[in-house]
């Protein structure tokens, strides 16, 4: 296989060209891999490729950027294929298997814990789900390797490895921007400037609550720690946890908090 100029696809499922970037950490994730391939010097032709078939006759400008389109309209074209953000249909990979060019399954969540909790506390979906065949390789994000190695490697019969943690800061600044921008407009009541001189901080813990690995109660509880020591009674003023409206009106969790 070429190593020089390959067309790489890396896929992504919206529903709308204007669906927000800060939805999931997968969409940030998805971006800054592109913006990493596109600094190789081999040269990759690379896209990000919807799985679903949207309009895309008005995209905004961050997917101008990395050359987006309809994975039907570029996936006989590619060297490559990272599924990513989306499943690919079975046709494809089997047309990619066939051609003889390479399909990398890359992982981002912990898949295996998602899983048990679907099958053991989740209404049974109306179809099977399909685990994909005439996968080359599997990625994961380190911080799964302990429970999704053996996992992965099993359930799609080929090599799974981990594979560097990547972040970039540029979409997260430009949102800055447009605050401050916004701010300046009486847009928003506040800018982004944090104020260095509060005796007291609040601690905000951001996390969605969908499941047992997106929960905040690890957070709450090092918090809690921290508040019972000197320093943190001097310095903590309170603990903000947001989407918490389910979570808040559970008796469990409120007893633990309390």
């Amino acid at each position: 296989m070429k190593t020089s100029g390959i067309k790489i696809g890396v896929t992504i499922n919206l529903k709308s060209v204007n669906e927000s970037l800060w939805t999931n950490g997968m969409k940030l994730n998805i971006f800054t891999f592109i913006k990493l391939l596109n600094k190789s010097k081999l040269n990759y032709e690379v896209s990000l490729l919807n799985t679903d078939k949207i309009d895309i006759s008005n995209i905004p400008p961050h997917l101008r950027e990395v050359n987006f389109d309809l994975l039907e309209n570029k996936y006989e074209d590619l060297d490559l294929l990272v599924s990513m953000g989306a499943q690919v249909l079975p046709k494809i990979i089997k047309y990619l298997n066939e051609k003889g060019s390479k399909v990398i399954n890359y992982k981002c969540g912990n898949n295996y814990v998602l899983s048990l909790e679907k099958m053991l506390f989740k209404e049974s979906p109306k179809n099977y789900p399909i685990h994909d065949k005439g996968i080359d390789e599997v990625w994961y994000v380190p911080q799964q390797h302990e429970t999704n190695q053996g996992f992965f490697r099993t359930l799609y019969r080929c090599n799974s490895l981990p594979v560097p943690f990547i972040w970039d800061n540029e979409k997260l600044k430009q949102s800055l921007d447009s605050i401050d921008e916004g701010f300046l407009k009486d847009k928003y009541k506040k800018d982004t400037k944090y104020d260095l001189n509060k005796d007291k901080r609040t601690i905000g813990v951001m996390e969605p609550n969908l499941n047992i690995v997106k929960f905040s109660l690890i957070p709450t509880l090092i918090a809690e720690e921290c508040y019972r020591g000197d320093i943190g009674k001097e310095k903590i003023d309170r603990l903000m946890i947001t989407n918490s409206n389910k979570t808040t009106n559970h008796k469990e969790f409120m007893g633990i908090i309390r």
